[in-house]
């Protein structure tokens, strides 16, 4: 069986990665939500970690911050 991180537990770790994403790049959630076309109280939401993103919105955030979306889910280590 896998253990599965709680709901709660899920949605800040990958507000997380969506954080560190963005630091890498310097990106600040305006520019974040410029860029990938998500509204940005939504990117807001996903940057602290209190929101999790749709699947269209998860595409826009990848292909945004050029990482996997097994990575900004969590599934794999890297980018």
């Amino acid at each position: 069986m896998i253990n599965d991180p709680a709901p709660d537990d899920f949605t800040r770790a990958l507000g997380k990665r969506v954080r560190k994403a963005m630091d890498s790049r310097g990106m600040a959630v305006k520019r974040l939500a410029s860029e990938s076309g998500i509204h940005y109280n939504t990117a807001l939401a996903l940057a602290r970690g209190e929101r999790n993103p749709s699947a269209w919105a998860l595409a826009k955030l990848c292909r945004c911050l050029d990482v996997s979306a097994d990575w900004l889910l969590g599934l794999k280590g890297g980018k």
